[in-house]
């Protein structure tokens, strides 16, 4: 390495003119060469990262697949109230009037089967739709997709048709097919309306749950479901002592097929809520 005296001050830089070591060469290509680096360092964590913040985590829980069952649902309503006019007017009528009520009980047909067949549906989607927010909210992200939902859908599915079966199964040992017939269209016709009103509500909870961070929405579901459900069992018990009277066989019929589904239903919803 050459040494320059300049003015009294001496330099022990390289001298960039030296043709025997090249240094202008090797200074140029120093500057492009990669060093990698030769010390680790633990991982560092940004606490003003937006991705740590539970809002902006929930900012990507709406799914396209909800918005195609959301679809799918409105065109069941579109079908039920064009295919059914006047027995989708008689279901809802009938909620809390008994005159309508009755009215809907001496229509009979194909039609009759028909609809209530998919007023069931509808309501049984809102319901698989209701319980896919409980358990996103809930923080079981991991299951926020079509695979679970349609699970979910088909469980409920076979939940109630396997009590509708059992229905007409103790009703034909009783003999009180006509009230099985009665009870169960009212529980057609109370679910009908609550998934009415539960529908939207659910829909816009899913897809704006970054504006609902401070809400607890899972509760307010679960407890909304449990509203569902108690009035349903309220109404049926109140249907049954108008048409038959306080008897052992209606007794029997709506605690086993009434209190004891739904109430291991309201329990399973809220095991998931504690849970988190």
């Amino acid at each position: 390495m050459d040494t320059v005296k300049k003015k009294g001050i001496y330099f022990s830089t390289p001298f960039m003119d030296s043709m025997r070591n090249d240094s202008l060469r090797m200074q140029l290509a120093e500057k492009l060469q990669i060093h990698p680096p030769t010390v680790k360092h633990g991982k560092i964590v940004d606490p003003y990262d937006p991705f740590l913040k539970e809002n902006y985590i929930r900012r990507g829980l709406g799914k396209f697949w909800f918005f195609i069952t959301i679809i799918l649902v409105l065109g069941l309503l579109v079908y039920f109230r064009n295919a059914f006019p006047n027995q989708m007017q008689l279901r809802l009528s009938s909620l809390f009037n008994s005159y309508h009520f009755r009215e809907l009980i001496a229509y009979s047909g194909l039609t009759f089967t028909s609809g209530s067949v998919v007023a069931g549906i509808i309501s049984t989607m809102v319901l698989a739709q209701a319980a896919v927010v409980i358990v996103v909210y809930s923080g079981y992200t991991s299951l926020n997709s079509i695979v679970f939902y349609i699970l979910m859908l088909l469980a409920i599915l076979v939940w109630r048709v396997a009590i509708y079966f059992l229905q007409i199964l103790e009703s034909f040992i009783l003999n009180i097919s006509a009230l099985a017939r009665s009870q169960t269209q009212r529980q057609i016709n109370i679910d009908l309306g609550f998934s009415l009103l539960l529908f939207p509500f659910v829909g816009m909870a899913y897809y704006n749950s970054s504006l609902l961070a401070n809400v607890n929405v899972a509760l307010v579901v679960a407890i909304t479901v449990t509203v569902w459900i108690s009035v349903r069992i309220c109404i049926e018990f109140l249907g049954i002592i108008r048409e038959s009277g306080i008897s052992l066989s209606g007794i029997l019929y709506f605690c086993a097929f009434e209190i004891l589904p739904h109430a291991v239903l309201i329990t399973a919803l809220f095991r998931i809520y504690s849970n988190t």
